[in-house]
């Protein structure tokens, strides 16, 4: 996914206009929709595998790194 980002942000900042912006959105989806693994923890309570917060975290940094990288790779 990261090169599939990263050529889709060269292409941004090839053809991007003064003020135009692109927006990184992935999907956290709703945990009422049951996408998540769970599972019970010590106290009996059913809970996710994972912490949403830290995901959009760790995203937030991959897509750093991915701009990062786009903007080398645009200016070359």
């Amino acid at each position: 996914f990261r090169e599939m980002w990263i050529r889709s942000l060269v292409g941004f900042l090839r053809t991007a206009a003064p003020g135009d912006y692109v927006v990184f959105a992935p999907e956290l989806l709703h945990p009422a929709i049951n996408y998540a693994r769970t599972f019970v923890n010590a106290k009996g309570e059913r809970v996710e595998e994972s912490d949403r917060w830290l995901e959009a975290v760790a995203y937030a940094q991959i897509i750093r790194e991915c701009f990062a990288e786009a903007k080398r790779r645009a200016a070359a």
